[in-house]
């Protein structure tokens, strides 16, 4: 069975789910996926289309040839599947629905933590009379310690990133991390506290959310 929640991918700040990939988990066709959103298309208003499908193109085969096919937000992922029945296929709806949620829970996670980044910048620069690269280097790689185990480079080499994007290669738990201890370290910072007192401090932090986070799914279960 595909895994529901990779098969969710991210495109220009949107989550989105192949007409492929919904075909594979719904058990059809694709060609009969594509006929049902090219039905689809035809009731919904201009505007709704440009926002909320993308046709696309992949390629299959020996030798290779081009295919086409739909790339879906969440909206009209669901306007999609609401003919699609049975006991199998709610299951299915549901736990895309959930997949979708969490994908964009973790697109604003990474919209706060970029946008957290430079107050913790402008803190490091109030800490230091002439600051060095090495000073801003120092700290995101504390930050990535505590948060990751390795440094962004590290991450890079373990994870294979050809970009430099290396937080688009991250979960949402591990932008969530990032997130918060950069906002504990802005204010650390700005109490004017020593990389010493910081690192024990950030580190100490993570270990109290890292429990909270245990006993929160301990009470789920």
């Amino acid at each position: 069975m595909l895994d529901i929640q990779k098969s969710i991918k991210i495109k220009n700040g949107k989550p989105l789910v192949s007409s492929r990939d919904v075909a594979k988990v719904f058990e059809k066709n694709h060609r009969d996926v594509m006929r049902d959103i090219r039905e689809v298309i035809k009731k919904l208003s201009d505007d709704f289309k440009e926002r909320n499908f993308a046709l696309s193109a992949y390629k299959a085969g020996k030798p290779a040839r081009k295919y086409d096919e739909y790339l879906l937000t969440r909206d009209c992922f669901v306007i999609l599947v609401m003919g699609y029945t049975g006991e199998k296929a709610m299951r299915f709806k549901e736990a895309y629905i959930n997949a979708f949620n969490e994908m964009e829970s973790f697109i604003k996670d990474r919209l706060k933590s970029r946008m957290e980044y430079p107050e913790m910048t402008a803190a490091i620069q109030a800490n230091h009379d002439e600051p060095k690269p090495y000073h801003f280097s120092n700290e995101a790689d504390l930050i990535n310690r505590i948060a990751l185990g390795m440094t962004a480079k590290q991450i890079k080499m373990h994870r294979n990133v050809q970009d430099n994007k290396t937080r688009d290669h991250l979960s949402p738990e591990e932008i969530s991390r990032i997130h918060k201890l950069q906002q504990y370290n802005t204010i650390l910072l700005e109490q004017h506290q020593d990389f010493q007192f910081r690192k024990a401090a950030l580190k100490n932090y993570f270990n109290v959310l890292a429990k909270n986070n245990q006993n929160a799914l301990c009470e789920t279960t």
